[in-house]
């Protein structure tokens, strides 16, 4: 059996995009001219049925030409339209049928609706405890070492303190504040070996106040929530 073809991937980037063009493309009375974004990659790419990503898609509606934005993302999502989608740039028809279109967004609910009514929505829930541990202990803390040029045998962090730092340090469904807060440790264990010429940092429950401070949050997210609880008023 032959190997399937993969697909080319493509990430458009749509976070702070005010004008219509970065779609679209220039048109060639302009100085500094160019095809929009979506033809720049398919160039780029060397095929015609990639798989392109349209990053934080609802970052759009915060913009002040967002109508126009979302015409020509509505013009590019409908199947029954992207086979003649016209670059200003190129000035002829470039067939975008064949490509498969995945957007993100962080809040569906700052999507225009005509654009948010084109697309199947998947739901992908946050990392779990166990996730975030198992993201810890393989990547994000040999990353820091690294980055803060400590030594593996210069730094030992327990799971424990794992633990503390995502239930009570950090609240959120992804890694980046959990990034933030091993950085910190590893720049002050840095400052420890270089000025009191230790060997050995050891990261315990005990001495995680003196790296991080005091809790940021008295329960944690993962916590389930008895019936009757209010989870907010106003």
């Amino acid at each position: 059996m032959a190997n399937a073809t993969k697909r080319k991937y493509i990430k458009i980037s749509l976070n702070g995009m005010k004008d219509e063009s970065e779609i679209r493309g220039h048109r060639k009375t302009y100085i500094g001219s160019m095809p929009g974004k979506i033809i720049q990659n398919i160039i780029k790419s060397n095929v015609k049925n990639p798989l392109l990503l349209l990053d934080e898609i609802d970052k759009i509606s915060y913009e002040y030409n967002k109508n126009n934005i979302s015409s020509s993302l509505l013009d590019i999502l409908d199947p029954d339209h992207n086979n003649n989608f016209v670059d200003n740039y190129i000035e002829i028809e470039y067939d975008l049928s064949e490509i498969m279109f995945i957007a993100t967004a962080n809040n569906i609910d700052n999507i225009p609706l005509p654009l948010l009514d084109r697309m199947e929505i998947i739901n992908i829930t946050g990392y779990t405890e166990k996730d975030k541990i198992n993201i810890l202990k393989n990547h994000l803390i040999k990353k820091k070492i690294n980055e803060n040029l400590l030594k593996n045998n210069e730094i030992s962090i327990s799971n424990n303190v794992l633990i503390e730092i995502i239930r009570y340090y950090t609240k959120e469904h992804g890694v980046r504040n959990l990034e933030k807060e091993i950085s910190k440790i590893c720049r002050k264990s840095v400052k420890k070996i270089d000025i009191d010429n230790i060997k050995k940092i050891n990261i315990n429950i005990n001495n995680l106040k003196k790296f991080l401070g005091p809790r940021k949050f008295n329960h944690n997210i993962y916590e389930i929530k008895k019936s009757g609880t209010a989870l907010g008023l106003a």
